[in-house]
């Protein structure tokens, strides 16, 4: 055991508990430094993880003519996306026809767009209504109607340039734009069937081919191809026509960004070599007539967000990492001054025969050498670890751990040692000599910094609106604003601790002996208690920020989509039967002649609730606000004012949007509601009120007016809404709100998600920053309990002799350990709870000051976790109680006669 004490240097820092106290901050300093890459790497796999690819790589061109030069090159295309790795070649789709073409029975033409499409293996995805044995396209049954033709007639597909005289083979049952289904979902969007809310009709309508028929009807067949062709359409040539090609790869595959990102950036190549005409595959695409192959994918799109979100995130990771690594070097360098002082007898006199303090520097910085090596590793392994628990995205990233990064912490901490040891060397000799910088300059330096980080956070912006990145200071600030208010409230504590050691005369053995030793602490040993106290503040603090940050970006996200899903529909009149969960909110704006407009927002309250998952941060609870709106009088509608207060606005009045005048009294107010625009005053009322209220003032309100619009037919009350915007939302998942959509024929190509609004860089980099800033809290324990465990190192020798004298005097083995308890306890109690004070008072100074998205409502609320209190507490106790309660084993088992002869 000695010999493995010797090789790893154990002696000479402070024996195993000193050794494993090097080793932990070393291990930890690592692990929190070393990290910041790695989350970094996180954050762009959580976006593109979290990103729904809905459009696999498509090669698109422009098609000059349809000949075996391009047949060859399409190929060559649909190859080349199979090639790459986590792809594999899919359909190809050829197309003729423009906005221009349609079809024509020789009498009359549709309206409808047409579009001749040949689709890879489409035919047999068709559900045929009727067919023939002979061959020619297929027509869907809504252009056959139109047309009044069948299978075996002839129908003509015309365009300024061209016409084509086509016989029909068979007619098929409509595709659904509403529900392809994931066969019909891969034909390219510009020839997948769409419904035209203007004209009320879909288009273009499709006209299928199979491939030999396709290249038979654009002119695409050689002279010795057309003869041998088993077709045979009545027509002997087919003019040259030009159209468009996709040539598809099957869905991005990879389960990690960083392979999602390879797959984009092999893309990306494969796109640069489709246009260089001096690589093989640009020198084909030319020669057959497809000079400008284009590749599109969601994953270039994203590539650019990961690019942007790392570079906003960085900074503030970077600022983190400069955080943990300076708390990291300076409990090294506690370390070796408790170190130092505990072996100070062994430095003078090696300091009188002679040796420099250097070289006791060094002999130090050498000693720790093992332990910092085998610290470093472990910090290398823990922080994949630790990003995984803190970080976006599941995945560990072991690869982006940098080297540099790490040797230069642990060569850094190596020479602090070095150098702290060297200072206290030089100094030992001279026991009387006082500091050279007297406390209360500390003291005054520390409260200097932290007002100074005040005012930079209060003044500036902690968090930039534009790029979301996290300011320096506001990193900084949670452990040298905790640090400055414990000082100070330890320096108060401390003056009254000097009065309290003649008290507790009354007290039990344990209890008098563990009170004289904490007022002793509190007086004369803040080292011990500061770094606890620090730590537990700066968790809780670090943890209400990001809790704060995190509820408050909630809101926002809802305030801005709506609900969990909203959908915008057409400004008509809409009637739907709604299912649970379901909501209709009409929104638009209100007016009067010389006051400011205000934004008009209509809601449900039979459906409402259920639709919006109310927040409390938007000011009152939901029931409460339907309540006031419920409360009618017949003379003016109730309403509840959301917004920024506005004194321009009066308390009652009215407001016109464009079919009807609202007499409105404000009877409550409410800092935010969902669907509001950006910080404007916005004016709530309930669908069933303004209903009665119109119905019963129907001269003012503009009832009237509709009455005479309708004539004989009867007034709806949804004409009253039909000028406001109406959005549906709901808590239901996106897809079954699709689902929903498709059912009522409505659109589902705008729907907005909250989820996917957290996603956006606006939302997601002060979230990733806060999030790593948690891991603050999670270093400053373990820190703190490193610290303990050097003042425990130095302060052995008084606590065995402290224990002697206690054995001596006639106190007992259990005593004397109920007092040790009670002493840890207390300490412990103290400088949680001073941590805890300080925290609970910065998080109300300051977390308002964090807001990301100033502009949007409700505001940064101060959100502090009842569970960081209770953890952070719970593990200083443990961790610090163990380390003291080894200390006092160590103590108890010293031969009393020799400790009090040694001294």
């Amino acid at each position: 055991m000695h010999r493995l004490s010797r090789m790893l240097g154990a002696r000479m820092s402070g024996g195993w508990p000193g050794w494993l106290a090097f080793f932990a901050v070393f291990a930890v300093s690592v692990a929190g430094v070393a990290s910041g890459p790695v989350f970094v790497e996180a954050v762009g796999d959580a976006i593109v993880v979290d990103t729904v690819v809905t459009q696999p790589p498509v090669a698109r061109t422009f098609v000059e003519s349809f000949d075996a030069d391009f047949r060859e090159a399409s190929a060559a295309v649909s190859d080349s996306l199979g090639d790459i790795a986590g792809l594999a070649a899919g359909p190809v789709t050829y197309a003729i026809g423009a906005n221009r073409t349609s079809a024509s029975n020789g009498d009359q033409t549709t309206a409808s767009q047409v579009r001749l499409v040949y689709h890879q293996g489409g035919l047999d995805q068709l559900r045929p209504t009727a067919t023939s044995r002979e061959a020619g396209v297929w027509i869907g049954q809504r252009l056959a109607a139109d047309l009044g033709v069948g299978v075996e007639d002839r129908f003509l597909i015309t365009d300024p340039q061209w016409i084509l005289d086509v016989p029909i083979a068979g007619v098929y049952a409509d595709l659904d734009p509403f529900a392809l289904g994931a066969f019909w979902e891969r034909l390219p969007v510009e020839v997948r069937p769409r419904v035209d809310l203007l004209f009320r009709r879909v288009e273009p309508e499709l006209v299928f081919v199979d491939e030999e028929t396709f290249f038979l009807l654009v002119g695409g067949l050689t002279e010795d191809e057309a003869r041998e062709s088993s077709i045979s359409l009545g027509v002997d040539d087919f003019p040259p026509l030009n159209g468009r090609a996709w040539g598809q790869a099957t869905a991005v595959g990879g389960t990690t960004g960083a392979e999602l990102l390879e797959t984009g950036a092999a893309l990306s190549d494969l796109q640069a070599a489709f246009v260089d005409p001096t690589q093989p595959l640009g020198e084909l695409m030319r020669g057959a007539g497809l000079p400008r192959v284009r590749i599109d994918s969601d994953l270039f799109d994203v590539t650019e967000d990961v690019d942007n979100a790392k570079a906003q995130i960085r900074p503030s990771i970077g600022s983190v990492q400069l955080t943990i690594g300076l708390l990291g070097l300076f409990v090294i360098g506690l370390g070796a001054w408790f170190v130092a002082r505990r072996r100070r007898t062994e430095i003078r006199m090696w300091t009188i025969e002679g040796t420099p303090p250097w070289r006791l520097g060094l002999q130090a910085a050498l000693a720790a050498v093992p332990a910092a090596l085998l610290g470093a590793a472990a910090g290398t392994v823990m922080a994949p670890v630790l990003v995984r628990a803190l970080g976006p995205s599941p995945t560990l990233h072991p690869e982006a751990l940098s080297s540099p990064l790490i040797i230069g912490v642990t060569v850094i901490g190596l020479v602090v040692a070095g150098l702290v040891t060297t200072l206290l060397s030089a100094r030992i000799l001279d026991i009387e000599r006082r500091a050279a910088v007297p406390r209360w300059v500390w003291d005054i330096a520390i409260y200097a910094v932290a007002a100074t980080l005040l005012a930079q956070l209060t003044i500036g912006n902690p968090v930039d609106p534009a790029t979301g990145e996290v300011d320096v200071a506001a990193v900084f600030f949670p452990v040298v604003g905790i640090t400055a208010l414990v000082v100070l409230g330890l320096r108060v504590v401390s003056m009254a601790a000097v009065r309290w050691r003649t008290a507790g005369g009354c007290l039990p053995t344990p209890a008098f002996l563990a009170w004289r030793r904490i007022a002793a602490a509190l007086s004369g040993h803040l080292g011990i208690v500061t770094p606890i106290a620090v730590a537990i503040g700066t968790a809780v603090l670090a943890s209400s920020l990001a809790t704060s940050l995190s509820a408050s970006l909630d809101a926002k996200s809802l305030v801005q989509v709506g609900s969990d899903v909203a959908v915008p529909f057409a400004r008509t009149a809409v009637t739907v039967d709604l299912p649970e969960g379901y909501s209709l909110v009409r929104t638009g704006t209100a007016t009067s002649q010389g006051r400011e407009p205000v934004m008009l927002l209509v809601i449900d309250p039979d459906t409402y609730g259920a639709a919006v998952p109310w927040d409390p941060a938007f000011g009152a609870d939901l029931a409460e606000v339907l309540e006031l709106l419920s409360d009618a009088d017949g003379d003016r509608i109730p309403t509840v004012v959301a917004g920024p207060s506005n004194d321009r606005l009066p308390s009652s009045g009215s407001r016109r949007t464009q079919d009807m005048t609202l007499a409105y009294e404000v009877v409550g107010e409410i800092e935010a509601i969902p669907l509001m625009a950006s910080r404007r005053t916005t004016l709530v009322m309930r669908r069933d009120t303004v209903i009665a209220w119109t119905e019963a003032n129907p001269d003012v309100s503009g009832w009237a007016e509709l009455q005479l619009e309708a004539g004989d037919d009867a007034v709806e009350p949804e004409d009253l809404f039909r000028a406001l915007q109406a959005w549906l939302v709901s808590t239901d998942t996106p897809t079954g709100v699709a689902d929903f959509l498709a059912g009522i024929r409505q659109p589902a190509d705008l729907i907005e998600t909250r989820s996917g609004t957290l996603a956006n860089a606006a939302f997601s980099a002060p979230r990733w920053a806060f999030d790593y800033l948690r891991l603050l809290a999670l270093v400053s324990i373990p820190l703190a309990i490193i610290v303990f465990a050097f003042a425990v190192v130095e302060d052995r020798r008084r606590m065995a002799v402290a224990h002697a004298l206690m054995r001596r005097m006639g106190v007992g083995s259990r005593s004397s350990s109920a007092a040790i308890g009670i002493e840890v306890t207390a300490l412990v109690a103290v400088a949680a709870v001073l941590g805890m004070i300080a925290a609970a008072v910065l998080s109300l100074l300051v977390i308002g000051q964090f807001d990301p998205l100033p502009r949007l409502l409700p505001g940064l609320r101060t959100v502090i976790p009842g569970s960081a209190f209770a953890v952070a507490g719970l593990i200083g106790l443990l961790g610090a109680g163990l380390v003291w309660w080894a200390a006092h084993r160590s103590a108890a088992r010293a031969d009393v006669a020799e400790v009090l002869r040694v001294g």
